[in-house]
């Protein structure tokens, strides 16, 4: 299998809700490059922190663990209320304004999640517009959509499209971007839904995706 590919089922599993076949996945995989190795923990962690397992992510992350996984830990720190929002938000801009840190995607990713979560939304695009990864392109749409503009939004999945049209997270992002521009875009949204739930596994994420789907055409049933 290609180095690219050794992480795909863990990365897959994590993008479409199902954490814990996400773990579990990650348990079977070895002899990883160090790179590989904490591009695994990145995942195992956040999937951890969707859990809501604040704790245990803290705690396993030692201070003196690479950037990537710091950054996850800031953000299990501030989801579980164990630091001031003023001094994590405070903490990624350091992190964007670093010339070192802010060409790690996993951190960049992070630092938009934050202000995201903040209502900053001007600075998560900031953060993230460079996609140097398809899931900060995904995360933009996210935002985007947040914003109310489906019009921004449907250009960086075209975007996305262009690198890699079947991958998962640029599938969910056309999903998303479909339910929001409404009409024809929404029967599109529901079969990728489905498509997803039955390739891979049906998650609570696909199930309300699709459910949402379906309200939009007025299918109550």
């Amino acid at each position: 299998m290609a180095e690219r590919d050794i992480l795909f089922a863990l990365k897959n599993n994590f993008y479409i809700g199902a954490y814990n076949n996400a773990i579990n996945e990650a348990s079977d995989l070895e002899g990883l490059t160090d790179v590989l190795q904490v591009e695994r923990d990145v995942f195992v962690y956040r999937s951890y922190i969707a859990l809501g397992s604040h704790d245990l992510v803290i705690s396993e992350i030692k201070d003196s663990a690479p950037m990537a996984l710091q950054a996850v830990k800031l953000l299990a720190q501030y989801m579980g209320g164990k630091v001031a929002k003023e001094a994590a938000v405070e903490k990624v801009g350091q992190w964007v304004s670093d010339p070192i840190c802010n060409t790690n995607p996993h951190v960049i990713l992070i630092a938009g999640l934050i202000y995201a979560q903040e209502g900053n939304y001007v600075e998560a695009l900031k953060a993230c517009h460079t996609g140097q990864t398809l899931e900060m392109s995904a995360f933009c749409v996210q935002v985007y959509l947040q914003m109310d503009r489906p019009d921004k939004a449907e250009q960086q999945v075209k975007a996305m499209s262009a690198i890699d049209d079947d991958a998962t997270i640029t599938q969910l992002a056309t999903a998303w971007v479909g339910v929001a521009l409404g009409g024809a875009k929404v029967q599109e949204a529901s079969y990728i839904y489905q498509e997803l739930g039955d390739k891979f596994t049906w998650t609570a994420s696909l199930y309300n995706g699709l459910a949402v789907g379906h309200m939009k055409m007025g299918e109550w049933e």
